[in-house]
């Protein structure tokens, strides 16, 4: 299962890595995500505050950061808005 995980992060990150390189070049993006606090979403959130210029919103029913990365540098730069 281990394994299957990482296969799929790596899987993710490179997607992603993909998509922001073909982004046209400006300086400052602002990107929502619609589910920022769960598995693929926090995940998604965590690449996107990375990127210099991008401002990420995190759109979720709690509106909070999830518990396991509360405390990480990258949670910090994201809004969490809560919705329904």
């Amino acid at each position: 299962p281990s394994s299957n995980h990482q296969l799929r992060m790596q899987a993710l990150i490179f997607i992603f890595s993909l998509i922001i390189l073909h982004l046209p070049f400006v300086s400052s993006y602002q990107v929502a995500v619609f589910g920022g606090n769960g598995f693929i979403g926090s995940r998604v959130c965590k690449v996107l505050s990375n990127i210099p210029g991008c401002s990420v919103i995190s759109i979720s029913r709690s509106g909070v950061p999830p518990s396991w990365c509360r405390d990480e540098v990258w949670a910090n730069k994201v809004k969490w808005v809560a919705a329904d």
